[in-house]
Formats: structure tokens, sequence, C-alpha cells
């Protein structure tokens, strides 16, 4: 089993602890996915910069506990969590169903972060289109479906959707999330005052730069869409791009220019 960090609280793992970094950088794990999923970023990162990943209830080290069911509500439970940290300059970064949570955790703050990258995921206010992604998609009764959705989007190793134990074991929780997510309804308010930097794959079936540039709507803050190589999870591919991009926000470089890069 992959370690899940340096436990800071229930909610926050810290895979390499840096307390002396002036910046941190607070990640939002996908539909079904863990803290774990995040460890090997950790040594990529900058030494100015530490970095935090939300673990959801219900996996790895929290398994135990219920799965979370109304995603609003599990992003107000984060809230404290990220605010106890905040003594820091601090960034956003979700992926998939993350971002979602990710904004709805920042505009639950009295301490907005400095910036929010959303990856691989519609705008809240966008309503669903044709190919929507897994994690929005109506749950389908037939779970083989849902193995064949994974394997479109690209959104697991072969490895555990072709051996049926394995499937067994991280099904009820990408079941749940897909519902979680499903049920989720945006619920109009004040936009945030940070920049947003959206990014996507370039071979995304789920969601495209049109969907993606959507969320310049949710913040009179600036707005940037990047497009890197890959599928829905294009950061298995195009990981140093991706970590270059989280590692510069708050440069002059960085600052949104409302184009698509």
């Amino acid at each position: 089993m992959v370690p899940a960090g340096h436990m800071t609280d229930p909610w926050l793992r810290v895979h390499r602890p840096r307390p002396d970094a002036s910046r941190q950088l607070v990640c939002f794990p996908h539909a079904g996915g863990s803290a774990a999923v995040y460890r090997s970023w950790a040594d990529e990162l900058p030494p100015t910069i530490e970095m935090a990943v939300v673990q959801y209830p219900g996996r790895h080290d929290r398994y135990a506990e219920p799965l979370p069911t109304d995603l609003p509500a599990l992003a107000a439970d984060i809230v404290p969590a990220v605010l106890a940290r905040a003594h820091r300059r601090t960034a956003f970064f979700g992926h998939s169903m993350g971002a979602t949570v990710a904004f709805e955790v920042a505009r639950r703050m009295t301490a907005v972060p400095d910036r929010l990258f959303v990856s691989a995921r519609k705008a809240p206010s966008a309503a669903a289109g044709p190919v929507p992604p897994v994690s929005q998609r109506t749950t389908p009764d037939d779970d083989e479906q849902l193995r064949h959705e994974l394997r479109r989007i690209g959104g697991a190793s072969p490895a555990w959707l072709d051996d049926d134990e394995l499937w067994a074991l991280v099904l009820p929780v990408l079941r749940n999330d897909s519902r979680m997510s499903r049920a989720y309804h945006y619920r109009q308010g004040p936009p945030l005052t940070c920049p947003i930097t959206a990014i996507v794959g370039d071979a995304d079936q789920a969601v495209g730069p049109a969907d993606a540039a959507r969320w310049r709507m949710h913040t009179v803050g600036g707005f940037d869409l990047r497009v890197l190589p890959g599928d829905h999870f294009y950061y298995r591919h195009s990981l140093p791009p991706l970590i270059q991009l989280l590692s510069s926000w708050g440069s002059r470089a960085s600052q949104p220019t409302g184009k698509v890069r």
C-alpha cells in the first residue's frame, strides 16, 4: 500500500513536509481518488512550495468512515482544515470532481486562495454536454458500463480494470463519488476574487477547451486556459509542464492573460 503521507489533521496529507516553504499547494483528488494519487508530485515541486492533499472520507487511512454523499457539505467540512493552514500564500488544484470541490471550498473561505487551478472539469454553471465526464454521468445500473467509461476516458490502469477482485474493491468509492457529483447543483453566488486557471488535455473526450473556458464566469480576478497533451488524465503524460505551471503561480509570468496557451 502507498503510504498516505504525514497527517496534519483528518483532512490533509503532506507527503513531503516543508515547514519553511513560503507557499503551499492544496490538491483535491478526482472521483474515486485519494491523497496517494499526488504522492510523487511533492518531490517535483520546488522547495518553496509545500503540497497538502485532501483525503476524502472512506478511502485509505479513512476507510472506516462513511463516504461523503453531498458535495457542498463535503466542501464545508474541508474549509476549517484549509483555513488552519492559511498563514502562507495558497493555491488550490482540483482535478475532475476535485475541481468542483476546490471551487466550493474557495467560495466558503474568509481568506480566498491566491489562485484556483481547475483541471479537466466543466464549469459549475455549465449545462451538461453530450459527452460529460464519468464523474458527472448518471451512474449506470450496469457497473460494467462504468468500467467501460473509465477505459474510454483513460481513467484507470488496465491492471485493475481487468481484474475483477481489484475492481470490486474500488467500485463502491467510484460509484459513490459519481452519484455525489451527479447530484451536485451549482447555487449562484458572488464570483471568486482570485484568478482561475483552467487546464484541459488536448485529447480529453469528456471536457474540451470550450467547456473549460466557461470557468471565466466564476471569477473577477482574471482567467487563463491552458491546453496540455493528453486525455482526461493528461498529467500522466504531461506532468513536467503541469508542475511548471503549478510552480509558477504568484510570479509576473503567471499572471492571467485571458488567452489559450
